[in-house]
């Protein structure tokens, strides 16, 4: 049987975008934190063998509150997301990994059981690091706002980071050159469409709530 993916929330980020004293994954929609959110989606995948939810010293109450819900905890040292990101790769060392936001709050996880599918089993995902993305006109229908968003930009369009990586690392290919040059994915699951950055960012996922907790 294949190996499965081990998932990694990312959540060490300062969130600085934020302007506010609490930690941005411990933000709240419906009365529920952005990781809980995603803890909750993502741990019914049939695609995941483990689940760790990376912290940092940005994040020590993000870092407690995931203990207490008994998940299991990696700190890094909160220098920037793809050195934390490679720092726990090479602590964990050969194998497929999946990495998720935590202010991604509303992933759809049949999307990600059948990327990561296609990304194990040979598809036509089989590349060493896949960067899923959505096209920004699919995050400004919604009303999300884009200013301070992560843009993509290509020959055939504008894109948006969702999160979700899929990375394989192995014996033969460094951690630090695989990182380099991720092979783009584009989704139109609006989903994985709000990413939470700003006030305003989670003024509007608030308002877009219903429809995605009513969907799962």
């Amino acid at each position: 049987m294949t190996a499965r993916h081990v998932g990694l929330v990312m959540a060490g980020g300062r969130g600085s975008r934020m302007g506010l004293a609490v930690e941005k994954p411990l933000l709240t929609i419906r009365g529920k934190t952005l990781i809980e959110h995603v803890l909750e989606r993502i741990r019914s995948s049939k695609s995941l063998s483990r689940m760790i939810c990376v912290t940092s010293p940005h994040t020590n109450e993000t870092r407690r509150l995931v203990q207490r819900l008994g998940y299991e905890v990696v700190e890094t040292k909160g220098t920037g997301y793809l050195e934390d990101l490679r720092s726990v790769l090479e602590s964990l060392g050969e194998g497929l990994y999946a990495t998720f936001s935590a202010d991604v709050p509303f992933i759809d996880v049949s999307t990600v059981d059948s990327l990561l599918a296609d990304h194990r089993e040979g598809g036509p995902l089989d590349f060493d690091y896949v960067l899923v993305v959505v096209p920004e006109e699919l995050v400004t229908r919604l009303g999300m706002p884009t200013g301070s968003a992560t843009k993509i930009k290509t020959s055939w369009g504008c894109f948006i980071p969702t999160g979700l990586r899929m990375i394989r690392v192995s014996s033969q290919i460094r951690v630090w050159s695989v990182l380099r040059g991720p092979k783009i994915r584009i989704i139109d699951h609006p989903g994985f469409a709000v990413n939470v950055n700003t006030s305003e960012d989670l003024k509007r996922a608030e308002e877009l709530a219903g429809h995605f907790l009513e969907s799962s």
